[in-house]
């Protein structure tokens, strides 16, 4: 059978994921919320063991990459696989696609990070700005300046500025955590829990 007919099938029949797949989604899922958390944990060591600016704006930067390969998850709209997959996902974890964390902006922030940087460099040739990043606790900064700030991250105010581009995250690792503990339940029995999501 044609890997098109497959996957028309799937779409189709199974609204996305075949049952005995879920629980490759659900791994990387929690894989993804894991590691994500663990990366916000290291930065608030970092800061508070005061082990260097770059350790604790790398920590951040490797959540926030983490959370991006999270919301491919459940976001993507590439094919229609991929957009009844996420759908499946999002009502398997409960979830709307509005939380805070499924902001598409961030992870549009972080890839091709290398080329992102060529055009930030080649914007911005005027004006004080500087490569170490920005760390510290209540940073005061103008908002109108952002576009001079190339790396920042507020530990207490849980904000980061990357590029000129500013994200507030105050929430997302409560929101992350729920999404671990209900991967780590569906664990137990390899399915998504929605009964909407093991229609199929």
């Amino acid at each position: 059978m044609e890997l098109t007919e497959r996957k028309k099938i799937v779409v189709e029949k199974f609204g996305g994921v075949i049952s005995y797949c879920e629980v490759f989604y659900i791994i990387s899922i929690l894989n993804a919320a894991s590691m994500a958390l663990e990366s916000f944990r290291e930065m608030d060591r970092s800061y508070s063991e005061k082990r260097g600016d770059e350790f604790v704006f790398n920590h951040a930067h490797q959540a926030f990459i983490q959370i991006a390969i999270l919301s491919k998850f459940f976001l993507s709209k590439r094919n229609p696989l991929a957009k009844a997959r996420a759908k499946k996902l999002l009502s398997g974890f409960s979830l709307s696609g509005n939380e805070p964390f499924l902001d598409t902006n961030i992870r549009n922030a972080l890839e091709h990070y290398d080329e992102r940087m060529d055009e930030y460099l080649l914007t911005n040739d005027a004006g004080q700005f500087f490569p170490m990043p920005i760390v510290g606790a209540n940073i005061g900064y103008d908002e109108g300046g952002l576009d001079k700030i190339f790396k920042l991250i507020d530990v207490q105010k849980r904000t980061i500025v990357i590029r000129g581009n500013r994200f507030a995250f105050v929430d997302f690792e409560k929101q992350i955590e729920e999404i671990r503990l209900r991967a780590k339940e569906m664990m137990k029995n390899g399915r998504l829990n929605s009964k909407k999501a093991n229609s199929g």
